[in-house]
């Protein structure tokens, strides 16, 4: 099978972001503020990692790193959270959101600016 291309992965994740309303159920019109932050996040994670490997010239290393991405964004997806899982479990919920009668928890990820996102 023809192996998938950096920039195609990059598209997944932007396509992935534009979608990310229906993904997470938010029908809202507009969504949320918390689903047009997730959306962001998604957006902005693809265009650092990818410039932080946008100097790999190893093609096995390339297929790794895409592997990676496209695992990442699967599992986003799945799971609807968009931020990486934490290797522990964490007992603390940021958010938990009733999703087809279960919920979930997550972790917001640590915010570099508090006065950057809007809280409610």
């Amino acid at each position: 099978s023809k192996q998938m291309s950096a920039k195609s992965v990059f598209r997944n994740a932007l396509r992935l972001a534009a979608r990310w309303p229906s993904v997470v159920n938010d029908v809202n019109s507009p969504p949320s503020i918390k689903t047009l932050a997730e959306q962001e996040y998604i957006r902005s994670e693809a265009r650092s990692a990818f410039k932080s490997n946008r100097s790999l010239s190893d093609p096995v290393e390339i297929a790794i790193k895409c592997r990676e991405a496209l695992d990442r964004l699967a599992i986003a997806e799945h799971y609807r959270i968009p931020y990486p899982r934490l290797h522990h479990a964490a007992t603390g919920s940021a958010d938990t959101r009733d999703v087809h009668g279960a919920s979930r928890t997550f972790v917001e990820p640590p915010d570099d600016d508090p006065g950057e996102h809007a809280h409610q």
